[in-house]
């Protein structure tokens, strides 16, 4: 490659050395991840990024990987761990001692070895990282000898740019032009002049009382530590696009930043509704849940949102968003709102074969780096879902009915109409909304089971396209029902009529075309050829308590969850274990997804079989008990529990990830069985069957009305 001695606005020359080819990330390497706006950071499991493209570690925001290593070392040799805590969710902090390595003379060179090594653990390195207005991290050194050492602190670092889908395995035909490191002061600045001729810069800035070197790619401060006195570093990491910081004010001291950070959480946990029960292993659960919630908000360029889950998928989905915040509503009713302007904000306006797009259609998937921006990839934003329109409406219908928000119905309410009409148009042929048919789609399933393999026969064969998957109907008889309701408080009452008569007339059909007689159960699916994808699947719990479904085959749909085949003691599975395609290490036909399992429990508490609720809430509650960190995974391995003393963890599974921890609040919403009345701003908890082992269960700051309720259960 010729060498360009142009500049950037930042003074770096352009650099020759390019990236190696990507591959698909290593799915079975332990990772560690905080997150905060629109900020991650994915670690290995010593708290550094190591600079191996195969497993995807760096600090990431907008869907671009602006740091792709970071590795420190003291005395050329790397830290030994110790400790590591990364609770908090936008901050960790992590212990080392020292290895041991040749103190450096005063001339700057190693001692000779007839003078001084310094022995292992001799030095307390603490890092403390947190997340605000980009990275910002303080290293504290502390010599216990009883004399002064000299050495070197070395810090390796690079960012490649690279997309989230190339740090994902995706390999471009071209990229573009990345610029040598520049130091300048105690100023580090990487840059990269994409093919969308955008500048993007990671600015490192040290805060020491040492001067900075760059050699060979590292950061290289000497340091002398005095016996027994702590020596304190800060960097600051932070990205610039064009020139340009999100936020022109420089970061703080780290103290000042992390205390920012925390009194933003505060405030959040103050306005958001609260659990607390006599069980300790809930409590965490749930104070973990409302963490990942907080942690996985962001913004989008159209509005506050949810992004779905860690790492991959950092981004505004349409249908993970809208069923996050139906999780949650009386929790927390501003996400419900935010999700709800947003998604309306980029809803579909016209026919693109290549993104999905239809007008009045809910998007799927949202990406901005610089791949969508080049349209490399269909996401920018992509709009191949069968289910977020319907789940959108339904969001708007369960919130309305929780906060008597109708100035915001107004205020959608055109989005209303789009969406109805863009539903009405997708239903026009037999009356089901269905996907797929459409060469070179972007997704070849397109509801929530959205892997390649999931929509099966019992034989093990694929359905054919177009599919009409169960759940999405269920989704549109509720979405009917909930627009109807919102329709008569906005004092339309032909509209809300005319819903009606559709909802009971989709009722009718599903009963006849999706029921299996021989099975007792739901069709997975329709496949295009109208044959029922005879598969026992989850996907029937999603149905339980809409209404869609006769009283009876309520019933058997519920005795079906819980045989043994489909219930494995930690949840119910995707998949029954009984047939061909089962297996429980895949992503849809046979693990367990916590999301899942919350339409179910609530279903199953709708029906009055609060036992069953009560069983898969227990298997749940289980399987978050058994991680280290409380918290339900996106998904695990569908194996028994009498052969397990925890589930058996998926790879490559979102940790945090937004309808998992949705799903907490989901349980303990159904076995309360909170009835708002937003007019009278109370809720009706008559029917409130909670297990016996959470014990006493007080709720405070439940928003219902414009009013705040809190409840206690049971009553003494």
């Amino acid at each position: 490659m010729t060498i360009d001695h142009s500049q950037t606005a930042a003074g770096a020359a352009v650099d020759d050395e390019m990236p190696p080819p990507y591959e698909a990330v290593n799915p079975n390497h332990p990772r560690l991840a905080i997150k905060h706006r629109k900020y991650f950071l994915l670690m290995d499991t010593e708290g550094m990024v190591p600079g191996n493209n195969k497993e995807g570690f760096g600090f990431f925001a907008d869907d671009t990987r602006w740091l792709s290593k970071w590795d420190i070392s003291l005395g050329n040799m790397p830290l030994l761990p110790l400790n590591r805590d990364v609770d908090e969710g936008f901050a960790a902090r992590f212990i080392y001692g020292n290895r041991r390595f040749d103190c450096v003379g005063n001339d700057g060179t190693a001692q000779t070895a007839d003078k001084r090594t310094v022995p292992e653990q001799t030095i307390k390195v603490e890092r403390e990282l947190v997340l605000n207005d980009g990275l910002i991290e303080r290293l504290t050194l502390t010599n216990y000898s009883q004399s002064e050492i000299r050495t070197d602190l070395s810090i390796t670092v690079g960012s490649d740019f690279a997309d989230m889908f190339e740090v994902r395995g995706a390999n471009r035909p071209k990229r573009g032009t990345s610029r040598r490191p520049i130091l300048r002061g105690n100023r580090l600045t990487l840059g990269y002049v994409g093919l969308d001729n955008t500048l993007r810069e990671t600015s490192v800035l040290v805060r020491s009382k040492s001067p900075v070197k760059l050699e060979e790619r590292a950061l290289k401060l000497p340091l002398v530590l005095k016996a027994g006195e702590p020596t304190i570093i800060e960097f600051v990491v932070r990205v610039r696009v064009n020139g340009k910081f999100d936020n022109q004010r420089s970061p703080r001291s780290f103290a000042r930043e992390i205390a920012s950070a925390r009194r933003a959480y505060d405030s959040f946990v103050a306005a958001s509704g609260s659990i607390t029960t006599e069980n300790p292993q809930f409590n965490a659960i749930f104070q973990r849940a409302l963490r990942d919630i907080y942690i996985l908000r962001q913004e989008s360029p159209r509005g506050k949102t949810i992004c779905a889950g860690v790492p991959w998928f950092a981004v505004p989905f349409g249908r993970d968003s809208a069923i996050t915040a139906l999780q949650t509503v009386p929790f927390l009713p501003e996400l419900s709102r935010d999700v709800l302007r947003v998604l309306a904000a980029y809803q579909g306006e016209k026919h693109d074969p290549v993104t999905a797009e239809e007008a009045g259609k809910i998007m799927h998937e949202l990406r901005v780096g610089e791949m969508a921006v080049l349209k490399e990839v269909a996401f920018r934003p992509y709009y191949g879902t069968v289910d977020a329109t319907q789940l959108w409406l339904m969001l708007l219908a369960e919130y309305v009915r929780w906060t008597g928000d109708v100035a915001l119905a107004r205020e959608l309410w055109p989005n209303v109409m789009r969406a109805l009409s863009f539903l009405n148009d997708a239903t026009a042929k037999d009356g089901f909304i269905r996907y797929g048919g459409v060469a070179g789609e972007a997704l070849s399933n397109q509801g929530w089971k959205d892997s390649g393999n999931s929509i099966v026969f019992k034989d093990g064969t694929l359905g054919k396209a177009p599919i009409a998957v169960c759940e999405a109907q269920g989704y549109l008889y509720s979405a009917w029902k909930g627009t109807a309701f919102v329709a008569r408080l906005l004092g339309k009452w032909s509209l809300s009529f005319r819903l009606g008569l559709k909802s009971e007339h989709l009722r009718a059909l599903f009963q006849k075309h999706f029921w299996m007689p021989s099975e007792q159960y739901v069709a997975l699916a329709l496949d295009g050829e109208n044959r029922q994808c005879d598969a026992i699947s989850s996907n029937p719990g999603h149905l339980l308590g809409s209404g869609i479904l006769t009283p009876e085959q309520e019933h058997l749909v519920a005795d079906r969850l819980m045989a043994p085949d489909m219930f494995c003691g930690w949840g119910i599975r995707t998949l029954s274990s009984s047939e061909r395609a089962y297996q429980p290490m895949d992503y849809q036909v046979g693990s367990v997804w916590p999301h899942d399992n919350g339409f179910a429990i609530e279903g199953l508490a709708k029906l009055g079989r609060n036992a069953d609720a009560h069983r898969v809430f227990e298997g749940l509650v289980g399987a978050a008990a058994a991680q280290s960190d409380w918290r339900l995974p996106e998904l695990f391995a569908g194996f028994d529990r009498s052969g397990h003393k925890e589930p058996v963890r998926y790879p490559v599974a979102c940790v945090p990830q937004a309808w998992a921890a949705g799903s907490v609040f989901q349980i303990i919403k159904a076995c309360l069985n909170m009835k708002p009345d937003a007019k009278e701003g109370s809720i009706d908890c008559a029917d409130a069957v909670l297990p016996s082992w959470l014990g006493q269960v007080v709720v405070k700051r439940i928003q219902v009305g414009g009013k705040t309720v809190d409840l206690q259960l049971p009553l003494n």
